[in-house]
């Protein structure tokens, strides 16, 4: 077996492996999924998009596939407007939670962090917690990692009292 870093080079020995894999798999994915959600730099935004479009299904690739076709309006405004995300670090590492989905096939990740949104001089900050549902399917040329995200969504807690989400 093979990793180029934490991505599995041969897919069927890593899917006939233990949960310690699995969980390398799925996190890298992550890292590298939400990496290409919130590019930095101009030079980043088709590359970026075009990896979240390839990466996803349904409603997020929809989104995507708008945001890539939208992509040179973005470049040129993303020195003034942006996201950036930035992971929680705990003790024990990064708050990132895997579970099962509904399937053996699938996962719900979870990942608590700090975003902050930059609009031309104004900036805003949040504590939301990023949630992806991906499941396995094909392997292909532009997804040579077979994992898809089905679901993605950032909520932030609004009223800590009441335990109001958004």
């Amino acid at each position: 077996k093979e990793y180029n870093i934490d991505a599995p080079v041969l897919m069927k020995t890593l899917k006939e492996e233990g949960i310690k894999e699995k969980d390398r798999w799925v996190r890298g994915f992550v890292r590298r999924f939400i990496l290409a959600q919130f590019p930095r730099t101009k030079e980043d935004v088709k590359k970026s998009f075009k990896y979240v479009k390839d990466h996803s299904t349904d409603s997020v690739r929809f989104k995507y596939e708008k945001l890539l076709s939208d992509a040179e309006k973005i470049s040129e405004n993303i020195d003034g407007t942006h996201y950036q995300f930035y992971p929680k670090v705990s003790d024990s590492g990064y708050d990132l939670r895997i579970r099962k989905g509904d399937s053996s096939d699938e996962w719900v990740v979870e990942i608590d962090g700090y975003l902050v949104k930059k609009m031309n001089n104004n900036e805003e900050r949040y504590f939301p917690t990023l949630k992806y549902k991906i499941k396995a399917g094909k392997a292909t040329l532009q997804n040579p990692e077979g994992l898809y995200v089905v679901e993605a969504n950032i909520e932030r807690i609004v009223d800590y009292v009441s335990g109001k989400k958004e």
